[in-house]
């Protein structure tokens, strides 16, 4: 649920690449990737990836960090570029 709105999912791919833990989900459609990119998974990216064949290259939607408010433009700069 994000801000009162309730999404459909499914899960559609999950793994690991160079240490990266990220899951594939689709929604209405569309796939977007969840990425954890440090292990202890106090943060994460959700991207709309170009393509299934690379989950990390795309579109950053939202940014998410369990123990502060995270900085969208300094986690693009980070962990996207």
């Amino acid at each position: 649920m994000i801000e009162g709105d309730e999404y459909k999912y499914t899960q559609n791919a999950i793994g690991i690449e160079n240490g990266i833990r990220y899951y594939g989900i689709e929604e209405n459609g569309k796939n977007y990737s969840i990425i954890f990119p440090e292990k202890d998974k106090n943060i994460a990216l959700m991207i709309e990836p170009e393509s299934t064949d690379n989950y990390f290259r795309g579109t950053l939607i939202f940014a998410m960090n369990k123990k502060e408010n995270p900085s969208y433009s300094e986690y693009a700069e980070r962990y996207i570029n």
